[in-house]
């Protein structure tokens, strides 16, 4: 497969936050806009504590969002959606379901424990030209960038969703997944995105190759290898013959730590498991929009 053209997108850079009285897996949503951005709502704690609230504020298990005038609206991401809330409406963030050891949310909150300031994840990436042209100079040959590129071959448990990310190179693109040279098992298009989504394929069968084409055919791939979920690495608090955890909280935990430690060949592992997770615990889902932009919160060692 040819490099030239598309650079890997899965790198790092500190992001900064603040956690929920109860860690980080308890935070819900996101306040992602106010209309007018001036103003702010206001929310109600589960001791019935009332604050106000702006722009990037984070929303805990069981707050409820009160808009008042002179604010027109709030836009609430909570999980992968995005709720807007009129004046004079409250909203009550749902309780999630929980799950997760002490031992799995001490290590997220030491994770986490330099940020300060939590500012909204970027959409995932769109765009056919280069990083730093400002949109002027088509994307030429490009390098992969540090934290994955093709030497290492990716382990995949395979029932979970991949998502993979890319930079530069020229729209459209299309992702494909191979089990071997002739038999591909997936084609998508999609479009001036640079990420995609590759379903878990059929009983039987395994993806052994990834491939990115750009409109002037120029590709990257990854090297896929099956893996058991015993196989995983795995921090203190999974038991060593346990498989997918069932709590969205552990899932999320897990892939932090997977992401951060197991090295590059976990590394679409570790965004497969929060791409999982991210269907219900928000924190997963910006976790992984931040990987996607190269901004993760936690850097991989």
């Amino acid at each position: 497969m040819n490099w030239s053209g598309i650079t890997l997108l899965i790198a790092s850079a500190a992001a900064h936050g603040q956690e929920c009285p109860d860690g980080w897996l308890s935070v819900r949503g996101q306040v992602v806009q106010l209309m007018p951005a001036s103003a702010a709502a206001s929310k109600i704690d589960s001791a019935d504590r009332e604050s106000p609230v702006r722009v990037d504020g984070l929303l805990c298990s069981g707050d409820t969002l009160l808009v008042k005038p002179p604010l027109e609206y709030a836009e609430i991401r909570i999980g992968q959606r995005v709720e807007r809330v009129m004046a004079g409406k409250r909203l009550t963030i749902p309780r999630g379901v929980g799950g997760a050891s002490n031992k799995a949310l001490d290590y997220v909150r030491v994770a986490m424990g330099a940020m300060s300031v939590f500012t909204p994840a970027r959409p995932r990436p769109v765009g056919t030209f280069a990083r730093g042209t400002g949109g002027q100079v088509p994307a030429g040959s490009p390098r992969p960038i540090l934290y994955l590129d093709n030497a290492q071959p990716q382990h995949w448990t395979g029932d979970l969703p991949l998502i993979i990310a890319w930079n530069d190179g020229i729209a459209p693109y299309a992702c494909e997944s191979y089990e071997s040279a002739s038999a591909r098992l997936t084609k998508a298009d999609v479009g001036d995105h640079r990420w995609c989504e590759i379903g878990a394929p059929t009983p039987g069968r395994s993806a052994r190759l990834l491939v990115v084409t750009d409109a002037n055919q120029r590709d990257v791939d990854w090297r896929m290898v099956d893996a058991k979920w015993t196989e995983v690495p795995r921090p203190d608090w999974i038991a060593a013959g346990a498989g997918r955890p069932s709590s969205a909280d552990e899932l999320t935990a897990w892939g932090i730590w997977l992401w951060q430690r197991a090295g590059t060949g976990w590394r679409l592992q570790a965004l497969a498991m929060l791409g999982a997770a991210s269907r219900s615990e928000w924190f997963a889902g910006d976790f992984l929009d931040r990987a996607l932009n190269e901004v993760p919160p936690v850097r991989p060692q």
